[in-house]
């Protein structure tokens, strides 16, 4: 008879991650989780899962006809002795088959239920619950009467097996301490019993489940001396993960080997059963952890390799990987992900590893290896890469390898800003700007309209006004308005590219480019220089766009629009009858959030060429450009 254990639906085998005894799993950071593995259970390797519909209504059907058959006989007294154990245990069984079958179907209507509600951001899918008070029903007479036949028959020759399912019942209705008794007291007191190797296993699986390592490792140890046992490739398997979390790695490695070997010749008997193919498959999966946590990598290689699981190479590489990054064995882990990449350079998944090495780098700490490390990422797996010409038709590969790209470009160069910041002047401080500085020019020519443009335009004139690169700084702040002119940095970026290119009219006037009126020539027209023109757009752009603010006045006043409005102007902002002197000092804030522009007297800092400082502007006469 096989054994009768309910179905756990996939929504129940979500990925868990190990179970592990002892230390808690390695906090992850940013970087994408690490692989995790899920431990099989003998529920995952029952044969009996799985039927179709139509198996199912057969079965169904068949056993209806069963149970009012027995239940007829049972009510006279017709049957008695070992004739009405046996019969009663087969009742029982019916109980139990169709508890388990109504319970398919309730976890079946649950999963439904459960992929409605991920499909409705309005429903909660941790509050819904499986209704299976229905099957318990049937669950729950079939515990009643294997108790009534261990019982009222306590010489009966299957009382072994009454006492496996009813202790299978107990594990299955959610009573494990009470289903712990019964298979342990089945072990104790029917030795010789066929379903002793099983019952050793479900001990196993109830100290596994309880984080009881070695009590779990002692009961799959007694379940694998039944060569001959269905069970035997499972406890191999679970004897292998309680070794592996006991920490004897060698000792799980070779019974890992084991199970593979096992299943391979069952395979090869012509066995057919799903279970062992599954297994081998677990134990495929698990060896690579097992190798890269014991630090095996050339016995796996060659162990995969002779097998012709070249691609288990490759698990076992990228596992290796990321333990070491966890270990904080940082150059083992770079050297590793350099490995994998040789393997094959235009893998889909090589960004993934070039990625991985350039987190290591920034662990470490060398920010010029890891700006390095990120220039090899976009330039080999960019957009015109070969990298992506091989990968054309995988266009996820390629959006993630842009993610990639723009991710640790905009992380490292914020980052190395913050930094440099806080060390405030110095060597160190200086390098780390200049590092930042590389990390923002190479992120907007790569992302120039990108969704975090921005932000990190807004930040890098920042850093170029700190590093006094004015004219570079007033094309950031620039673009920053043109992006959004409502956005939270738009009036502080628009007032600072007045001051940026101020800054820059110094530099002209420096190089003599500035020119000054003559007093012999008094009608001479004098022509704007670049900065002067440029400083001249943000000051209007500042006037157009923020007529509301408190400092707009002073700004027109700068800009001297009243004066551009005049009839008389020639040549547009090239030719202007007046020029900005002796301004009042105006401060900038070193707190890279708000500058001041200190609000202009309407009667002072403007010079007339003609006559010097005065008061309130009035139109000047026309002008002849100098011969």
């Amino acid at each position: 008879m096989s054994s009768l254990r309910p179905l756990m639906l996939p929504i129940t085998l979500a990925l868990l991650g190990v179970t592990t005894f002892g230390d808690a799993a390695y906090a992850q950071d940013d970087r994408d989780a690490r692989e995790e593995r899920r431990v099989l259970k003998a529920n995952d390797v029952d044969e009996a899962a799985g039927l179709s519909e139509e198996y199912r209504r057969l079965a169904r059907q068949k056993r209806q006809e069963e149970m009012e058959f027995a239940r007829q006989l049972l009510s006279g007294d017709t049957i008695q002795g070992e004739s009405r154990a046996e019969l009663m245990l087969r009742l029982a069984d019916l109980y139990f088959e169709e508890g388990r079958d109504i319970y398919l179907t309730e976890m079946a209507a649950y999963q439904t239920e459960v992929d409605r509600c991920y499909n409705d951001k309005a429903c909660d899918p941790t509050a819904l619950k499986a209704n299976n008070t229905e099957s318990r029903k049937w669950q729950d007479k079939s515990i009643k009467l294997y108790k009534q036949i261990l019982s009222s028959y306590s010489t009966f020759a299957r009382a072994d097996e009454a006492t496996f399912y009813l202790a299978s019942a107990l594990k299955d209705t959610g009573q494990p301490k009470e289903a712990l008794d019964q298979f342990t007291h089945l072990v104790k007191t029917y030795p010789e019993s066929q379903y002793v190797p099983d019952a050793y296993v479900q001990i196993g699986e109830h100290y596994f489940d309880e984080n009881n390592a070695y009590k779990a490792l002692l009961a799959y140890q007694k379940a694998t001396a039944y060569r001959d046992s269905k069970m035997y490739g499972f406890a191999l398997y679970k004897l292998a993960w309680c070794y592996y979390n006991v920490g004897e790695y060698r000792k799980a490695i070779d019974t890992m080997k084991s199970v593979v070997k096992y299943s391979t010749a069952a395979q090869q008997a012509g066995g057919t059963g799903k279970s062992n193919l599954q297994l081998q498959e677990e134990a495929f999966r698990d060896l690579v952890r097992f190798f890269a946590d014991a630090g095996e990598m050339d016995e796996a290689y060659e162990y995969f390799k002779s097998l012709g699981k070249t691609d288990l190479i490759r698990d076992m590489l990228k596992r290796l990987a990321s333990t070491y990054f966890e270990q904080g064995k940082f150059e083992d882990c770079i050297q590793t992900y350099r490995r994998l990449i040789a393997e094959d350079p235009n893998a889909p998944g090589a960004p993934d590893y070039q990625n991985e090495i350039i987190q290591a780098y920034r662990k470490i700490g060398k920010k010029e290896d890891t700006l390095a490390e990120i220039d090899k990422l976009r330039r080999t797996y960019g957009k015109t890469s070969a990298w992506a010409r091989a990968n054309a038709t995988n266009q996820d590969a390629i959006n993630e390898a842009m993610r990639f790209i723009e991710k640790n470009l905009r992380s490292v160069a914020l980052d190395y800003h913050a930094e440099a910041k806080k060390l405030g002047t110095g060597a160190n401080a200086r390098k780390t700007y200049d590092l930042a500085y590389s990390a923002y020019s190479t992120y907007v020519e790569e992302f120039p309209a990108g969704e975090h443009a921005y932000e990190m335009r807004y930040a890098f004139g920042e850093l170029l006004y700190t590093l006094k690169k004015f004219d570079e700084a007033y094309v950031q702040y620039m673009e920053v308005v043109k992006i959004d002119a409502k956005g939270q940095h738009s009036m502080f970026c628009a007032e600072s590219a007045i001051f940026a290119a101020k800054e820059m009219v110094k530099v002209e006037e420096k190089e003599g480019k500035v020119q000054k009126a003559d007093a012999k020539n008094k009608t001479a027209i004098l022509t704007m220089t670049d900065w002067e023109q440029k400083q001249l757009v943000a000051l209007d752009q500042y006037a157009k766009l923020y007529p509301q603010s408190d400092k707009t006045i002073g700004v027109i006043y700068q800009g001297r629009l009243p004066v551009l409005q005049q009839e008389h102007v020639q040549g547009g902002l090239r030719a202007l009858p007046y020029r900005h002197r002796d301004e009042p000092q105006v401060q900038r804030r070193d707190d890279g959030r708000k500058p001041h522009l200190g609000l202009l007297e309407p009667h002072r800092g403007l010079v007339h060429p003609q006559r010097g400082r005065q008061g309130l502007l009035r139109p000047a006469q026309p002008r002849r450009h100098r011969v």
